[in-house]
């Protein structure tokens, strides 16, 4: 029985892995602000100004990704805690 619920576990995962975007999709593609916090109206993402999981503007980390899929990312700002999102172009 245990083996029956850790391969259950493992395929979930592997679907949720299936359904999250790549590092690059993340940095190729551009994301058009939808709601809450605001860090502008387009983010394009590329390796100068993400690092982890974190967003980085003129330099200085303002938020954190907190979720990634297909079609959208959601940001926390590191000052404030408010969350936004935006969606995938």
């Amino acid at each position: 029985m245990k083996s029956g619920s850790s391969f259950c576990i493992t395929l979930v995962y592997l679907i949720f892995l299936s359904c999250s975007p790549g590092d690059n999709q993340l940095k190729t593609g551009w994301w058009k602000y939808e709601q809450g916090l605001h860090l502008g109206d387009v983010l394009i993402l590329r390796d100068s100004n993400v690092k982890g999981d974190t967003i980085f503007i003129s330099g200085k980390p303002v938020a954190n990704l907190v979720s990634v899929n297909t079609h959208r990312i959601e940001v926390v700002s590191l000052y404030s805690g408010e969350r936004g999102s935006y969606i995938y172009k």
